[in-house]
């Protein structure tokens, strides 16, 4: 399974795909660290959760 997190900040958008749900995970938590806005993570089917969705939806 490919996850990908999304994030924009003041220089622009990121996009980084991982394999695993905990790897996607820290990613998302990292970005929102560091001050990026609009943090997402989608599935395989494309759908979108923020970070607190997908712990709950994936049982992280």
């Amino acid at each position: 399974m490919t996850f990908i997190v999304t994030g924009l900040n003041l220089t622009g958008p990121i996009l980084i795909d991982y394999d695993t749900a905990i790897g996607a995970l820290e990613k998302a938590a990292e970005l929102i660290w560091t001050g990026y806005a609009d943090v997402l993570i989608a599935d395989w089917e494309g759908v979108q959760y923020t970070p607190c969705e997908f712990v709950r939806l994936f049982d992280l």
